[in-house]
């Protein structure tokens, strides 16, 4: 009896330690993908302010090429 229940202590033990190892793993993998997140968000959020950026830079030589192209900027500039 006595053998028995030392065996089901190992046991008990082994579960206990796989069970401790496996929720530091799934804990260092949730930080991770937090901290990929993170980057990821700054990532977008650079990328939107060059989205807005060159938008407003199209826009503005759609402006000057409208303008010159009607004869108007044509005379100012040779004014």
């Amino acid at each position: 009896m006595r053998e028995k229940e030392q065996r089901l202590n190992r046991e008990l033990e082994r579960l206990r330690n796989h069970l401790l190892e496996m929720e530091d793993s799934y804990t260092r993998e949730a930080l991770a993908a937090e901290d990929r997140e993170v980057k990821l968000r700054k990532k977008v959020l650079i990328l939107e302010e060059k989205l807005v950026s060159s938008s407003t830079a199209v826009e503005n030589a759609r402006w000057f090429f409208n303008l010159y192209s009607s004869g108007i900027g044509c005379r100012i500039y040779h004014s």
